[in-house]
Protein backbone atom coordinates (compact mmCIF):
# COMPACT_ATOMS: atom_id res chain seq x y z
CA UNK A 1 0.00 0.00 0.00
CA UNK A 2 1.30 3.34 -1.29
CA UNK A 3 1.90 5.42 1.89
CA UNK A 4 1.84 8.83 0.97
CA UNK A 5 3.09 10.46 4.03
CA UNK A 6 6.83 10.68 4.63
CA UNK A 7 8.92 12.21 7.09
CA UNK A 8 13.08 12.23 7.13
CA UNK A 9 15.20 14.93 9.10
CA UNK A 10 18.28 14.95 6.52
CA UNK A 11 21.50 17.34 6.57
CA UNK A 12 23.05 16.27 2.95
CA UNK A 13 22.05 13.68 0.45
CA UNK A 14 22.65 13.74 -3.35
CA UNK A 15 19.78 14.17 -5.35
CA UNK A 16 20.08 13.24 -9.65
CA UNK A 17 23.64 13.40 -8.91
CA UNK A 18 23.77 17.11 -7.03
CA UNK A 19 24.40 17.72 -3.19
CA UNK A 20 21.42 18.71 -1.39
CA UNK A 21 21.64 20.04 1.79
CA UNK A 22 18.98 21.30 4.11
CA UNK A 23 18.06 21.31 7.83
CA UNK A 24 14.69 21.25 7.68
CA UNK A 25 12.57 18.15 5.48
CA UNK A 26 11.19 19.29 2.22
CA UNK A 27 7.32 19.65 1.82
CA UNK A 28 6.52 18.23 -2.38
CA UNK A 29 2.77 18.27 -2.99
CA UNK A 30 1.88 16.41 -5.57
CA UNK A 31 -1.78 17.09 -7.04
CA UNK A 32 -2.22 14.42 -9.68
CA UNK A 33 -5.75 12.62 -11.49
CA UNK A 34 -6.74 9.44 -12.33
CA UNK A 35 -7.20 9.84 -16.18
CA UNK A 36 -3.41 11.82 -16.18
CA UNK A 37 -0.53 9.56 -18.07
CA UNK A 38 2.52 11.33 -16.47
CA UNK A 39 0.94 11.46 -12.95
CA UNK A 40 0.22 7.66 -13.28
CA UNK A 41 3.99 7.86 -14.26
CA UNK A 42 5.12 9.98 -11.23
CA UNK A 43 2.56 8.46 -8.60
CA UNK A 44 4.66 4.86 -9.76
CA UNK A 45 7.90 6.55 -8.97
CA UNK A 46 7.02 7.90 -5.69
CA UNK A 47 5.40 4.54 -4.68
CA UNK A 48 9.25 3.27 -5.07
CA UNK A 49 11.89 2.95 -2.73
CA UNK A 50 13.78 5.55 -4.42
CA UNK A 51 16.06 6.50 -2.08
CA UNK A 52 16.00 10.50 -2.36
CA UNK A 53 11.81 9.86 -1.40
CA UNK A 54 13.22 9.02 1.90
CA UNK A 55 14.48 12.86 2.18
CA UNK A 56 11.53 14.32 2.05
CA UNK A 57 7.44 14.97 3.30
CA UNK A 58 5.57 13.63 -0.03
CA UNK A 59 1.74 14.33 0.15
CA UNK A 60 -0.12 13.60 -3.23
CA UNK A 61 -3.55 15.21 -3.93
CA UNK A 62 -6.49 14.00 -6.26
CA UNK A 63 -7.06 17.41 -8.48
CA UNK A 64 -10.77 15.73 -9.39
CA UNK A 65 -11.62 15.24 -5.84
CA UNK A 66 -9.89 18.34 -4.23
CA UNK A 67 -11.18 21.22 -6.70
CA UNK A 68 -11.69 24.22 -4.75
CA UNK A 69 -8.37 23.65 -3.10
CA UNK A 70 -6.80 23.06 -5.82
CA UNK A 71 -8.28 26.40 -7.40
CA UNK A 72 -6.80 28.31 -3.75
CA UNK A 73 -3.35 26.97 -5.06
CA UNK A 74 -3.50 27.98 -8.29
CA UNK A 75 -3.32 24.43 -9.65
CA UNK A 76 -4.66 24.57 -13.11
CA UNK A 77 -2.76 21.56 -14.63
CA UNK A 78 -1.78 17.81 -13.86
CA UNK A 79 0.63 16.88 -12.65
CA UNK A 80 1.37 19.89 -10.31
CA UNK A 81 4.40 19.83 -7.53
CA UNK A 82 4.28 22.53 -4.80
CA UNK A 83 7.87 22.33 -3.17
CA UNK A 84 7.78 23.72 0.15
CA UNK A 85 10.79 24.48 2.74
CA UNK A 86 10.18 25.68 6.15
CA UNK A 87 6.01 25.71 5.31
CA UNK A 88 6.70 27.93 2.43
CA UNK A 89 6.27 27.68 -1.39
CA UNK A 90 9.44 27.80 -3.05
CA UNK A 91 8.73 26.27 -6.39
CA UNK A 92 6.35 24.52 -8.89
CA UNK A 93 7.03 21.86 -11.17
CA UNK A 94 4.33 21.03 -13.78
CA UNK A 95 4.33 18.00 -15.93
CA UNK A 96 6.65 14.60 -15.47
CA UNK A 97 9.33 14.45 -17.85
CA UNK A 98 11.47 11.72 -16.83
CA UNK A 99 12.68 10.88 -12.66
CA UNK A 100 15.51 12.70 -13.05
CA UNK A 101 14.15 16.30 -14.41
CA UNK A 102 11.53 15.83 -11.74
CA UNK A 103 14.12 15.17 -8.34
CA UNK A 104 16.50 18.50 -10.14
CA UNK A 105 13.80 20.44 -10.53
CA UNK A 106 12.66 19.89 -7.02
CA UNK A 107 16.31 20.13 -5.75
CA UNK A 108 16.87 23.36 -7.31
CA UNK A 109 13.67 24.90 -5.43
CA UNK A 110 15.08 24.89 -2.43
CA UNK A 111 18.78 26.11 -3.53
Amino acid sequence: MFNAFRTVMFSAVAIAGVFFVASEPVEVEVWTATWCGPCRDLKAFLKSDHPDLAEMTIVVRDFDENRREAAKKKVGAVPTTIVKYHGNEVGRVVGFRSVQAWLKAVHEAVE
